[in-house]
């Protein structure tokens, strides 16, 4: 199987509903997220996502 194409996409999404942790005491009411999508020269395609919070795991979107 040969990857023909990836596509990274960084969004922003807002929260229906604020969460808090134990670990971050403000309250979270939107995440960034990169999405990942890589399709193959069959045409199969499959779709990936990390979130992540530097506050808690120190990833920055470059990281990502």
């Amino acid at each position: 199987m040969q990857i023909s194409h990836v596509e990274v996409v960084p969004v922003e999404l807002n929260l229906r509903l604020p969460h808090r942790a134990a670990t971050h005491p403000a309250a979270v009411d939107r995440i960034d997220c990169v999405f990942v999508r890589i399709e193959t020269r069959k045409g199969l395609v499959a779709w990936g996502c990390a979130a992540f919070d530097p506050a808690i795991s120190g990833e920055t979107p470059d990281r990502i």
